[in-house]
């Protein structure tokens, strides 16, 4: 990952807590994408400005919500992370 942000931290695949591991990680990493980074391309998150939203559920049920702002993710709480790997690793 050498050409990550220094904010964001590795974690060993093959170790134990590798989702206690992601799961601190991303935590100490949000602040830091909330606010955006014009080095990654990572737009400011709070407020969360999304010109459409689709939601659709089966083909009786389909929302369309214009220009919808997404406010207070700096205050999100990260609860878990779980990896599920579909390949072997080496």
């Amino acid at each position: 990952m050498k050409n990550a942000a220094s904010y964001i931290k590795p974690c060993s695949v093959s170790a134990a807590d590798f989702d206690d591991c992601c799961l601190q990680h991303a935590k100490e990493a949000i602040p830091h994408l909330i606010k955006g980074d014009r080095k990654y391309n990572i737009p400011i998150l709070d407020p969360l400005v999304l010109p459409v939203v689709k939601l659709e559920s089966g083909k009786d049920f389909s929302l369309v919500l214009n220009d919808v702002s997404f406010i207070g993710l700096e205050k999100a709480d990260l609860k878990q992370i779980k990896y599920v790997c579909q390949t072997k690793l080496k």
